[in-house]
C-alpha cells in the first residue's frame, strides 16, 4: 500500500478505524487515520449504520484513496486560440465558478480539481475551441472531497 501525502488534507476531515468494513484498505477516511500520527488521530464511525446493516453493506463514507490528478493554473490556454474565443471560454468560466474561484484556478493559487477540468475542456468543445487547453502543471494525491485547495510552495 503506497503512503498517502497528507499535506492537503483538511484540518476537519473526519477519520475512521474500523478494520472490519471490507473497503477500508482504500478508503481515504480508514487511511489518513491509519497515517496520521497517533496523538492527531481522531474517530469516525456511525456504529447503529454498520449494525443495521448487519455489517455487510458498503460504508455511506467511503472515500476513495486512489490518486488524482489537478491541474495548478490555466492562465495560458487562451494564448493559443482567436481573442473571440478566449473571451467567451472566459466569460462562460468567470459566470460559472466566480471572479474569484476563476482567478485563483487559473492563477494555479488553488489547484484544479478533475471535474472543473473537464468542465472547461467541455466548455470549449461546445465553442468549437480547437487550439489545444493544456494546463501548466498537475500534481497527483488523493481527492480530499469539495474544497478549495491552496496550492503550497
Amino acid at each position: 500500500m503506497t503512503k498517502i501525502d497528507l499535506k492537503y488534507m483538511p484540518k476537519d476531515f473526519t477519520f475512521c478505524s474500523r478494520e472490519d468494513c471490507k473497503r477500508h484498505e482504500t478508503c481515504l477516511h480508514w487511511r489518513a487515520y491509519v497515517e496520521r500520527p497517533i496523538a492527531e488521530r481522531a474517530y469516525f464511525y456511525d456504529h447503529r449504520w454498520i449494525e443495521e446493516q448487519g455489517g455487510t453493506e458498503l460504508c455511506p463514507n467511503f472515500a476513495d484513496s486512489a490518486p488524482v490528478t489537478f491541474a495548478c493554473g490555466f492562465r495560458h490556454i487562451f494564448d493559443c486560440m482567436p481573442k473571440t474565443q478566449a473571451a467567451e471560454l472566459r466569460e462562460k468560466l468567470l459566470e460559472l465558478y466566480g471572479e474569484y474561484n476563476y482567478y485563483r484556478f487559473c492563477r494555479g493559487e488553488f489547484l484544479t480539481p478533475p471535474a472543473v477540468q473537464q468542465t472547461i475542456l467541455r466548455i470549449a468543445k461546445e465553442l468549437d475551441i480547437t487550439a489545444p487547453i493544456q494546463f501548466h502543471a498537475t500534481e497527483t494525491m488523493p481527492y480530499w472531497g469539495d474544497i478549495k485547495i491552496k496550492k503550497q510552495k
